[in-house]
């Protein structure tokens, strides 16, 4: 993961082929690979390899997952997420799509 921009013909289809398998198998993966997962994903956000706003919406729908330490995890990363992106100035895009994912996740 850490290397992925390094590769990026090889690694092009990666990050899609982890948000596939968790969205996919979120629940009957590990707990530990799962999280290894999520970790990665967030790896490869930072280097801007994954758009944010599918990371995000991945990110919603796992925290359906029975998992306590990855919904913790993940909740704080989404808040975390969304203030960094909103520092500097408004994504209304951004906000607009977390809110309707916020919605969604709630109803």
């Amino acid at each position: 993961m850490k290397v992925a921009q390094c590769y990026p013909v090889e690694c092009e289809k990666f990050p899609q082929h982890l948000v596939d398998l968790l969205k996919n198998h979120a629940t009957t993966l590990d707990p530990i690979m799962r999280n290894c997962f999520v970790k990665a994903l967030i790896l490869m956000r930072n280097k801007n390899l994954i758009p944010a706003i599918d990371l995000l919406e991945l990110f919603f729908q796992l925290l359906s997952c029975p998992d306590k330490n990855l919904r913790s995890f993940l909740q704080t990363h989404i808040i975390n997420d969304i203030k960094n992106m909103n520092a500097k100035h408004k994504d209304m895009k951004l906000n607009s799509v977390c809110e309707k994912l916020s919605y969604n996740f709630k109803h």
